[in-house]
């Protein structure tokens, strides 16, 4: 039993996907109030704080405190960061089960990039690229992220 555990290693697979879902929640429980009352009143972001622009990330956090506190107006925010928040749970749970039944967890598609990155590093410069749906939804509610 314990070499099957050791071999498999679910108890630190559960461990990660459970800090994974749980950290979010703590921390939008605990950054309720000063989310709520300060709102848009301090700017730690340099992107915003040079360009007056919202940068991909802008809003996540308050997307994450209004919706792990059921206020409907996380969808004024960078709710985009809450679906990759739960495609990880998602595929962590998936690879938690996969574990438990003695298969590996699915990790196809993260190897491939991993090669083609590999053998062609100039495709680090395409990274950016991934963020640019981000950055749409930070700038479609550019309004309610800036406090306008």
């Amino acid at each position: 039993m314990l070499e099957a555990t050791t071999r498999n290693r679910p108890a630190p697979l559960a461990s990660g996907l459970a800090a994974g879902v749980a950290a979010p929640v703590v921390a939008s429980w605990l950054l309720w109030a000063p989310i709520a009352e300060q709102h848009a009143s301090l700017v730690i972001c340099p992107f915003r704080a040079a360009t007056g622009l919202p940068c991909p990330f802008c809003g996540a956090t308050r997307a994450f405190v209004y919706f792990f506190n059921g206020d409907g107006r996380f969808l004024h925010y960078n709710w985009s960061w809450l679906v990759v928040w739960a495609a990880v749970v998602a595929w962590g749970a998936v690879a938690l089960a996969r574990r438990h039944s003695g298969r590996s967890p699915p990790l196809g598609p993260l190897r491939g990039v991993a090669t083609a990155v590999h053998e062609r590093p100039r495709l680090i410069a395409l990274v950016p690229l991934v963020l640019l749906p981000f950055w749409a939804v930070a700038l479609a509610n550019a309004g309610a992220i800036l406090g306008h």
